[in-house]
């Protein structure tokens, strides 16, 4: 953290910002009607919040966050309630931009904006406002029938690998119970053994403690997931949801075996999510590795966000 944006949080936190730990789940339940939010996305924020040093207060009814990331400018975000008008943005936007002044940051700027709401965000008075897709919190979205069927010429050597796994008969499933989350730690461990944790906090932060946490609010009745054995021994892991008939999300996942994550997710959704139109794998927090992975694993929409940012006329 620079020297300014270490500056910026000294401010924020004197106007009542406050980290964020797992006991605002219930708070950030909330507002799941805007972003989509629930229990096990708000663990994700438990990862992130080691690397982005998240900070927020209720703001005009809406949930502001900061967020701070290496030598990248402070950006916020903005949960609104499921009911706000848009004449209530313009009032929060007003509050922040008066904090983002105080701070001495040279603009306001607001991230991961939903495709949706673009139009209420550009319609605040008062600014000059700019525009941009913001590809690192866009989110990935696949269609369940092409990650079951992995159709088509390009996914020729998936069809291979997931074959390769589906003839080995050391490799067995189980369906994911609270009983056993034990088992997810005992996995990240084993992924983390041998890496440096830098790698993870330049771009998600620590998985494991928000694994931790989901491990802890697991509820058998929304949430599912497998868990993947080779030879007896804990090899990989997947933990879902089932929104709707339209949407399911996987929220977590990890592999000990080079492969083996493309095959969990394959079972994942033919046995699990299967009556859903679409699984959201959430975003690729800029991460080229992780966009590469996710960029290949099937045939996909982005779900668009966008970032604004503000400036005085």
């Amino acid at each position: 953290m620079d020297d300014q944006t270490a500056y910026a949080y000294r401010r924020f936190k004197r106007q009542g910002f406050l980290p964020f730990t797992t006991e605002q789940f219930p708070l950030y339940k909330r507002f799941e009607g805007d972003s989509r939010i629930n229990d096990l996305s708000a663990t994700i924020l438990c990862a992130w919040s080691f690397a982005y040093n998240i900070h927020y207060k209720i703001i005009h009814g809406c949930l502001c966050s900061v967020y701070s990331f290496g030598d990248e400018p402070v950006f916020f975000t903005v949960h609104k309630p499921p009911d706000m008008e848009s004449v209530h943005l313009q009032r929060v936007i007003d509050a922040l931009y008066a904090l983002a002044l105080d701070a001495e940051l040279p603009s306001l700027r607001v991230a991961a904006i939903e495709e949706r709401f673009l139009v209420d965000y550009t319609a605040i008075e008062g600014y000059r406002i700019k525009s941009e897709y913001d590809d690192d919190h866009s989110e990935y979205a696949y269609r369940v029938s092409d990650v079951v069927e992995l159709p088509g010429e390009s996914n020729y050597y998936k069809r291979r690998r997931v074959k390769k796994f589906l003839d080995d008969k050391r490799v067995s499933f189980q369906i994911m119970k609270k009983k056993d989350m034990h088992l997810c730690s005992e996995i990240e461990s084993l992924w983390c053994r041998g890496r440096d944790c830098s790698y993870c906090m330049s771009f998600t932060g620590c998985e494991k403690k928000a694994m931790d946490a989901a491990a802890a609010i697991f509820d058998e009745n929304i949430h599912t997931g497998l868990f993947c054995h080779y030879d007896g021994e804990p090899a990989g892991y997947a933990v879902c949801e089932k929104r709707s008939e339209e949407v399911s999300f996987l929220y977590f996942g990890k592999a000990t075996m080079p492969d083996l994550f493309v095959y969990i997710i394959y079972m994942a959704a033919k046995t699990l999510l299967s009556d859903a139109t679409y699984m959201n794998f959430h975003e690729d927090m800029g991460n080229r590795g992780l966009r590469q992975f996710k960029a290949s694993l099937s045939a996909h929409e982005l779900w668009r966000k966008y970032v604004c940012a503000y400036t005085k006329k």
